[in-house]
């Protein structure tokens, strides 16, 4: 599966640190959520710890109004891949989240990552 995200909040995988605990990236992350990503009022409403690549792993979900006023929902996927944590995200309208949230099943089950 081949997903071309419109702006590069959408999906992402990106390097968020290097040689860190899981829980100490989902820290990171979840203070980047409520502190200084470009979103308002955002509630974290579940973090769950999985294996994704055989390392440890977790999905972070949250809800936020982006800066447009427009209401979202989202999920994080955060794991470690040669000493640095990776992301992969999935932003939705809050009204279509359960359209678009078994794409992130998707993509989490047909990923794969470059050594």
């Amino acid at each position: 599966m081949i997903v071309r995200p419109s702006t590069p909040q959408k999906l992402k995988a990106c390097i968020a640190s290097a040689n860190t605990t899981i829980e100490a990236a989902v820290a990171g992350a979840q203070s980047y959520l409520t502190t200084v990503a470009p979103l308002k009022n955002v509630r974290i409403t579940s973090t769950t710890y999985v294996t994704f690549f055989g390392t440890p792993a977790a999905d972070i979900e949250y809800t936020a109004v982006r800066t447009s006023g427009i209401a979202t929902h989202g999920i994080e996927r955060l794991w470690d891949h040669n000493g640095k944590t990776l992301e992969l995200t999935l932003t939705a309208n809050a009204s279509l989240w359960q359209k678009y949230r078994p794409v992130f099943d998707q993509l989490t089950a047909s990923a794969t990552v470059a050594p």
